[in-house]
């Protein structure tokens, strides 16, 4: 079944044919994984592989994995997931069947099974209660926040992080991932090229910078570059910032809708605001 688990996670149909005996073990995959052996144009990130052995290594092979795929019923699974569900990983449980359902799907459509047992838990896990946090839409509110991030006085790197992500209406994570080596800072028109490795959809995403945001960046290399970590940790200079940082910098403003949004408090409103001013549509 390792083969048939690297297919679900890429695509890649490989050219022996070996009945599947157990489900997914990915301890393995990697080196396929990353090959160029495409069966379809979907790819996938370094942190989705990870988060998709961790599935099926820890969640579900530990209870079905010596079982061959063409007996695992939908009683099996039922005994694996609700251990998630007591353990208040609600969406986590939703998520893991969602990935065996995958799998059976594949195995269904090459005629190495008949069944998906997944499909009959349609019901039987407990929904996921999503509470959502009202983002800042209020135009005097937007400004409250953007004169209490101007003010905002810290490390260079986390005050320049604030300072340029209502800028660029980019994600935290991209934003505090950022290397040296992506800006092109110099020119008659700086940009910002994201890789798509860095992207949720997986393609280049080019972010053209005003000269606002170029000169905080210009500002900044001179503390953190000229290459590596646009906005490195404190305590090792090779990785980026983490989230807490931010989170709990802009938390200590006190700005309304702060506290309970965090990071995204920067970037939820761009779309909410240009939309309602004709800008995007």
């Amino acid at each position: 079944m390792t083969r048939l688990a690297a297919c679900w996670l890429t695509g890649w149909t490989h050219q022996r044919r070996r009945k599947p005996r157990s489900f997914p073990r990915l301890t393995h995959l990697r080196p396929s994984l990353r090959s160029g052996r495409t069966f379809s144009a979907k790819t996938f990130s370094a942190k989705t592989l990870e988060k998709a052995e961790w599935t099926f290594n820890d969640l579900l092979n530990p209870y079905i994995g010596s079982q061959s795929i063409r007996t695992i019923s939908a009683p099996d699974l039922l005994a694996v997931l609700p251990r998630l569900e007591a353990r208040g990983k609600h969406e986590t449980a939703h998520r893991t069947k969602q990935r065996a359902s995958q799998v059976f799907r594949y195995v269904i459509a090459t005629g190495r099974a008949e069944r998906d047992p997944a499909a009959d838990l349609r019901r039987a896990l407990a929904p996921i209660v999503v509470k959502n946090h009202a983002a800042i839409t209020d135009p005097m509110k937007v400004g409250e926040l953007l004169r209490a991030i101007d003010s905002y006085s810290g490390q260079p790197a986390t005050q320049a992080a604030f300072k340029l992500a209502p800028l660029v209406f980019v994600r935290p994570g991209e934003l505090r991932a950022a290397r040296w080596e992506e800006f092109a800072l110099d020119g008659k028109e700086p940009e910002w090229r994201i890789p798509g490795e860095r992207m949720k959809m997986g393609d280049l995403h080019v972010v053209p910078l005003a000269l606002q945001a170029a000169a905080i960046l210009k500002e900044l290399r001179e503390v953190t570059g000229p290459d590596g970590c646009v906005f490195p940790a404190l305590t090792d200079s090779n990785r980026p910032m983490s989230e807490n940082v931010l989170t709990a910098a802009l938390r200590r403003l006190g700005t309304p809708g702060t506290k309970s949004r965090g990071t995204d408090s920067e970037r939820l409103p761009a779309r909410s605001l240009t939309n309602k001013a004709g800008i995007l549509t």
